[in-house]
């Protein structure tokens, strides 16, 4: 998007003195009429209850805009009714007398995310029932020039987002009538030319003859005119035109081999009769292309260095967060950012490419479907918005058209290829000429290249071969490769690399969490080498953002974050200190202003370390707390840095060296701050102005981001009234890892006590809703107590913050409406016992509240209800042994009517001192009516090393006879007690050594789950496990002998022995469904003795088994004995 500011010339104002600050009626000259004015800042906000044509009179609340006011929304500003699907926003603004000259006045939404209705001084200037990108609202006939005038915003909210409101920035902008629209800079490194686009719109009511002057300027030097092009435009329209030049000695823009992060400014002017305008864009000297199988970047091959980002946190929305972030995944050599949102509707900030550009990044930008069809002309017009406002970034380096919609098994079916695929063809189509000079894929849309043989997408279209591939990563890709046909003739891209972490508790089991931790690392760093090993253009791991930079960096050392010292609760009268616990709470995020760019979160929620070990999506990473790190590293961090060097041989450089100038101007009247001023910097000395001007907070401050060098004076409009100072910018600040604003050049215009304020910015961040979790306690936040806008954090759903009926504390949650459900995935050790308690309070509806234990098939195994009558606190408390079937916590409306209002407070899962384990239950046992065996005796986990070959995955744990030296799998007899001796050897998930296993006893249904066996001795105790195996037996009595089937169903796969004899076997990865394979055998009469094994690569680690006649159908007369 433009830097679109007033002619440099028309607005220079000689001043004798640096430093002088006044009053001041210097006029603006005749054509300057471009302005852009940020409009961020803390507005009016009400929701729920409102009209959606009724602008409401009162009952308003505050709202930082932009910010969302669900999910993951505001702390400290109150919401009330914040689960409502609509709201409103309000904020007055000032228009100068002087813009009633025949300019265009118009406001500029970055994004409004869904239905939205917008008002001007109580009239409607716009409407829409869908999402907009760079919606310009033209308002010229509506506002009051000389005034204050009235903006009111309605806005629905979207079910399936993370963020609903004015997410993104607003802006109160100016342009003559005929204006530029868009200035394009398309360098070639290949040519060593620059061709420049630039589109011009005619509002005016005559045709105009115009003239379009594009020239490059490095700092305040004019370093490439290019020739000008004139064109004459009718009213209405718009115009492309385009102009190049060779341009022999350009700064490449890069790092390390590729160049550095150099950035110049294209400045375009365009003139005629009644025509004045001029726009500067900033951009770099760059070329990133694809050659054959490899990507060139400036000329020379370039292997990406991936990760992802969920950037639809409003943690990210901010360049100081960016700039963090950059910073900890350059420290593991990731030289590539994927822009990867789980809101499909979100609208990427523009500071993942203004930082990138400026330290030296690579970001792949994504756009999802956002309507039913790829092709669909609303889709489109957002394509061409999104393209356009990005356009001039050299970090942006790829467009992301979708992910994984097109690959097979997912949304298309190769067989209905000719009537899918031309959509997505018409797609790429529309973005490739929107951008000739940028990479078009779809992730995970290898499977398009079936499409450029069927002749249903072009060939041209199809830039990578990108493919999200799970198991075996080569023979993934070479498999995929063979399915379409692929003939290498484009870089095939690792779209996704995922490690599957497994949820796991670091405070109450760091043991564990260090064999995860390196497992992860492990599983990353081999694929990242043997995927370079097999020539693919990069990898995009799946996601640091997630698992890195929280954990540990050694055994002995755990760390939970940046204020990791400050949370971690250790015992400090023992010598080693150790970890007793954890603070859960938040951390108050610190601002040096309120105004400019980006969103301004007012608190993080540091890892609590009951999560899973995952990083939170940004929220380990510190930009504001100058007395903790920016970042912590961990295992991962450090095995994906040596994978990513030795996949091309090169450390990656550092960052920057520079970082942005960063500007707030203080401003006050009489020793008061004033809000709502404007304040525009003008550049002295020909260099580029800041990209707008900075509306003031309520502390009279405008933060302004800036590049260029040199003089320049700070301009105030306070209603009319012009006040104006001058200051020098010498050099740019140094990039270094200590997070804070010492970077900030603070300019005193009468505001607030800068020295104060930077004495503040310079304390310890605070720590606010501070409550403690010792190890023995399973929930996180059962009191209730931390909340991140309406998410309880290490819960899922949503329920409603209540503040009024609440058993103690501040919070207590509310659900409401008919099986509302408050739920938290939890681990129990089977044989240990466990008390269930919390208070009840029912609001209304039928039934009662409850809460309690399932299973991972949604069986109650503890279900606690509340009272039935209204009105009051009801505590309800059991006991639990478990059984390893636990998966979830509920606090549940539990079939309680539409109607339904139920509060959760203090509710607890707490582990008890051990007892003993009960006796063994031997049966005999029915089978279930539908045959399956639910008793077994179980042994494990044992070892299952995975070594993959060309040929496919080998699992020693499978095809090793695990019970060699009990006399071999086929003729073991297994026994209730019985121990077992097994080697954990090095390079598996676990620590290495010798181990002792004992048979026990498992009861269920029809599907067994295995993933209770964990033996945190070997630090083995993610659920389910990774790389592991175990048997099940069981004696199977029957009335007959006679031939029958064993009928398996696995995840992953199995080993059947019946009466010492081997009857079946599958070595596949797979997810369980019953009869997956069927082998014939032999019942003998009486008892009969089956022993199966079941082996575990990741994910879920489940089995069913049940016998089958000649005819297929199941068994019902056998009996189940556990042999003890």
């Amino acid at each position: 998007m433009s830097h679109m500011r007033t002619i440099a010339a028309a607005i220079a104002v000689a001043l004798s003195v640096c430093s002088v600050l006044g009053a001041t009626t210097q006029p603006r000259a005749a054509g300057a009429q471009r302005e852009k004015i940020c409009l961020n800042g803390v507005w009016d906000f009400k929701a729920a209850g409102t009209s959606a044509t009724e602008i409401p009179s009162d009952g308003w609340n505050k709202l930082p805009v932009p910010s969302s006011w669900f999910w993951y929304g505001t702390e400290l500003f109150v919401v009330p009714d914040g689960d409502s699907d609509h709201a409103w926003f309000r904020r007055s603004f000032f228009v100068p007398k002087e813009w009633s000259d025949g300019r265009k006045v118009k406001l500029l939404f970055l994004d409004l995310d869904a239905a939205h209705k917008v008002f001007v001084n109580e009239s409607l200037a716009h409407e829409a029932n869908a999402m907009r990108l760079c919606l310009n609202v033209d308002i010229t006939g509506l506002v009051r020039f000389g005034e204050q005038n009235n903006l009111a915003l309605w806005t629905q909210r979207v079910e399936s987002a993370h963020e609903s409101g004015i997410v993104r920035s607003v802006y109160l902008v100016t342009t003559p009538a005929v204006h530029v629209k868009y200035s394009h800079a398309l360098p070639s490194v290949k040519d060593m030319t620059l061709t420049v686009k630039t589109r011009v719109k005619n509002e005016d009511t005559v045709a105009r003859t115009v003239t379009v002057k594009p020239a490059v300027r490095d700092n305040a030097k004019t370093v490439l005119e290019l020739p000008e092009v004139s064109a004459t435009i009718e009213p209405g329209q718009s115009v492309e035109v385009e102009t190049s030049s060779p341009w022999k000695d350009p700064v490449l823009w890069g790092f390390g081999p590729y160049g550095r992060p150099y950035l110049y400014h294209l400045c375009t002017q365009l003139e005629g009769e009644g025509v004045a305008d001029e726009t500067f864009d900033r951009f770099g000297f760059r070329e990133f292309r694809t050659d054959g199988a490899k990507f060139l970047f400036n000329g020379k091959e370039y292997f990406v260095k991936g990760d992802l980002i969920s950037r639809a946190w409003p943690v990210t929305e901010n360049p100081e967060f960016v700039a963090a972030f950059y910073q900890g995944m350059r420290f593991a050599n990731v030289n590539f950012q994927r822009l990867h949102g789980t809101n499909t509707n979100s609208f990427d900030s523009p500071y993942w490419y203004q930082v990138a550009d400026e330290l030296g990044h690579l970001v792949e930008a994504q756009l999802c479907r956002t309507r039913t069809e790829p092709d669909d002309p609303e889709h489109l017009a957002l394509w061409t918005s999104y393209v356009n406002y990005h356009f001039n970034h050299p970090s942006l380096v790829m467009w992301c058209g979708d992910n994984e919609s097109i690959r097979p098994g997912y949304s298309t079916d190769l067989a209905q290829a000719e009537t899918v695929m031309p959509g997505w063809n018409r797609l790429a189509s529309h973005i490739r000429r929107l951008d000739p000079t940028r990479i078009v894929e779809f992730h995970d849309g290898c499977a398009l290249f079936a499409g450029v043989h069927l002749g249903v997408f072009d060939r041209e279209n199809y830039m990578t071969f990108n493919i999200h591939a799970y198991g075996n990563l080569v023979q993934a890709v070479q498999r995929a490769k063979r399915d379409y046909a692929f003939d290498d003739s484009v870089p095939v891209l690792a779209g996704e690399v995922f490690p599957f972490p497994a949820n796991i508790d670091m405070v109450a089991d760091p043991v564990g969490t260090f064999i995860e931790q390196r497992r992860r690392g492990q599983m990353l760093h081999k694929a990242i080498g043997d995927l370079a090993g097999a020539g693919v253009g990069g990898t995009i791991l799946c996601a640091l953002e997630d698992v890195g930079f929280l954990g540990f960096s050694d055994p002995d050392t755990l760390q939970l974050g940046p204020w990791s010292d400050r949370i971690l609760v250790r015992d400090e009268t023992k010598p080693d200190k150790p970890v007793i616990g954890n603070r859960e709470c938040k951390v108050k995020a610190r601002w040096p202003s309120l105004s400019g760019e980006g969103m301004k979160i007012d608190v993080v929620m540091p890892h609590c370390g009951a999560t899973g070990g995952a990083g939170g999506y940004g929220f380990n990473f510190n930009w504001f707390d100058p007395t903790e790190p920016m970042f912590r590293t961990n295992l991962i961090d450090v095995m994906v840095k040596d994978a990513y060097e030795k996949a091309d041989g090169r450390q990656e450089p550092p960052l920057g060296p520079q970082r942005a100038p960063q500007v707030i101007v203080c401003f006050g009247v009489e020793g008061k701050p004033v809000e709502g001023a404007y304040v525009e910097l003008f550049p002295q000395d020909g260099q580029a102005p800041p990209p707008s001007a900075v509306t003031t907070d309520s502390d009279g401050t405008a933060w302004f981001h800036l590049w260029d060098l040199g003089r320049y004076r700070a301009v105030v409009n306070h209603e009319g009234r012009m006040f104006e100072k001058s200051f020098v910018l010498d050099a740019r600040p140094k990039l270094t890892d200590k997070p804070g604003y010492d970077y900030i050049t603070w300019i005193d215009m009468g505001g607030i006590d800068i020295a104060k304020r930077k004495a503040e910015l310079a304390q310890p961040a605070e720590l606010i809703g501070e409550t403690i979790r010792r190890p023995e306690e399973l929930l996180t936040g059962g009191g209730m107590e931390i909340w991140h806008s309406d998410k309880i954090g290490g819960w899922d759903n949503s329920p409603v913050q209540e503040t009024k009926i609440v058993k103690s504390g501040k919070y207590a949650a509310k659900l409401v409406g008919n099986v509302a459900q408050l739920v938290c995935h939890i681990k129990m050790d089977p044989g240990s016992r466990y008390k269930i308690s919390g208070w009840i309070y029912k609001g209304a509806g039928d039934n009662s509240g409850c809460i309690g234990l399932r299973a991972n098939n949604w069986d109650w195994l503890v279900k606690l209800d509340g009272s039935q009558e209204p009105g009051q606190w009801e505590y309800v408390e059991t006991t639990h042994t478990a059984t390893g079937a636990e998966y979830y916590f509920y606090c549940y409306n539990y079939y309680m009517g539409d109607d339904a209002v139920c509060y959760f407070d203090d509710v607890s899962v707490r582990r008890l001192p051990d007892g003993e384990r009960p006796a063994l239950q031997p049966g005999p046992f029915e089978v279930g009516n539908d045959g399956f065996i639910g008793h077994w005796l179980i042994c494990g986990p044992f070892p299952n090393l995975l070594i993959e070959r060309d040929s496919g995955s080998e699992f020693l744990g499978h095809r090793n006879d695990l019970l060699k030296e009990y006399g071999g799998e086929a003729s073991f007899v297994p026994k209730y007690g019985l121990k077992l001796r097994t080697v954990f050897p090095v390079g598996g998930p676990w620590l290495e050594g010798e181990e002792t296993l004992t048979w026990r006893d498992v009861h269920g249904g029809g599907m067994i789950q295995l993933a209770d066996l964990t033996l945190p001795s070997r630090g083995i105790t993610v659920r389910p496990p990774n790389l592991v195996c175990a048997y099940a037996a069981c004696t199977i009595e029957s009335p007959r002998a006679h031939k029958v089937k064993v009928a398996i169903g696995s995840d992953d796969g199995n080993k059947v022995f019946l009466n010492g004899k081997l009857v079946g076997e599958n070595e596949v990865m797979r997810g369980a469904e019953a009869d997956q394979d069927i082998y014939p055998a032999e019942l003998k009469q009486g008892e009969n003795v089956l022993l199966v094994k079941i082996f575990q690569h990741v994910g879920d680690w489940v089995f069913c088994v049940r016998f089958l006649d000649e005819q297929d159908q199941p068994l019902r007369d056998l009996n189940i004995k556990l042999p003890g």
